[in-house]
């Protein structure tokens, strides 16, 4: 049934503080409203982010219920919805942020390998129990369910990788059956590992993944640029730097260039998009830096990438560089 909203009636019973809360929690009704389209994986989104936004309800943090049901909106209508950037919340405990931080990446890696279309619930699952632990983490005030979201997503995680491992195991074999069939010359794939990251900054490091010897970006990375964009509205005294990176297959030399043209195209998105030019920096690793360390030549999607970090503006004399 839809939850009933607060009548004029009762907010004139409960006073002031009744009428502050009403402005709150107002979309968990619309959510429950809504039908839900698109995908299997943004079915089981919509399904576990309304769970998430009717639990925060019932105990009274209708702005949290809010966030949720808004997502769960969004899913429902088969609008992408990535896991929340670490950004997005302030956190104070850094062993937290830095593990948060981590396992997005973990995340967006299994998404990277088709986990959302190979099990929806399970990747679901995942992305939902990621976000309540970013909630809670904020919160910091229940040690138990910190513990509960925490510990149920790194679960999932090492399951969802290790089915993407059996997939690129299979696929190898099955290369391998083909190419000896032929008569054809093969080598060994070097099969991916889960994502590792350096350690995180103030407001954590985004990835965004590019295709084979191209600097386009897709609606995915555009979807994950905007919430750099959203984090960068909220971080003023925060630099960004694009550092760009490709994989092993190509010439040094050409891969700085391709490096340097990702990054570019990272940085001019921010620009289009209200951020600040003076605020932005390009950076080119080309194939020095994988994440996955791969032989020549190999073609590893992982490492087709830009990472975004937020860094402090240095100062002169006390003087941010930025408005100088």
């Amino acid at each position: 049934m839809p939850r009933p909203r607060l009548s004029l009636t009762g907010l004139a019973l409960v006073g002031l503080a009744g009428a502050t809360l009403a402005a709150c929690g107002t979309q968990l009704q619309t959510a429950e409203e809504t039908v839900s389209e698109g995908t299997a994986f943004q079915k089981a989104l919509y399904a576990g982010y309304m769970a998430l936004a009717k639990s925060e309800y019932d105990n009274g943090d209708y702005r949290d219920s809010d966030v949720f049901a808004e997502r769960a909106i969004r899913a429902a209508k088969g609008e992408a919805v990535v896991p929340e950037p670490v950004a997005r919340r302030k956190l104070t405990d850094d062993g937290a942020r830095g593990l948060l931080t981590h396992s997005r990446a973990r995340l967006v890696a299994t998404f990277e390998t088709g986990a959302a279309e190979r099990t929806p619930d399970k990747a679901a699952r995942a992305q939902t129990l990621y976000d309540c632990w970013m909630e809670e983490q904020e919160e910091n005030r229940q040690p138990g369910e910190i513990a509960a979201c925490r510990d149920g997503l790194l679960a999932l995680l090492g399951d969802l990788e290790s089915d993407a491992a059996k997939v690129a195991e299979a696929e190898a074999r099955e290369i391998e059956r083909l190419a000896k069939a032929s008569g054809a010359f093969y080598e060994p794939p070097v099969l991916p590992a889960p994502v590792k990251t350096e350690g995180p900054t103030a407001l954590g490091t985004y990835i965004v993944f590019f295709e084979l010897n191209k600097a386009r970006l897709t609606a995915e990375t555009k979807q994950i640029l905007m919430e750099v964009v959203r984090a960068a509205k909220d971080a003023t005294d925060l630099r960004i730097r694009a550092t760009g990176h490709t994989d092993m297959t190509g010439k040094a030399g050409a891969n700085r260039k391709l490096a340097k043209k990702r990054a570019e195209a990272v940085v001019q998105y921010l620009i289009d998009n209200g951020v600040d030019a003076v605020r932005v920096g390009v950076d080119s690793r080309g194939e020095a830096e994988p994440l996955i360390p791969t032989g020549d030549g190999v073609a590893e999607v992982q490492n087709r990438r830009v990472e975004i970090r937020f860094e402090p503006i240095p100062k002169v004399d006390e003087v941010p560089l930025a408005s100088l």
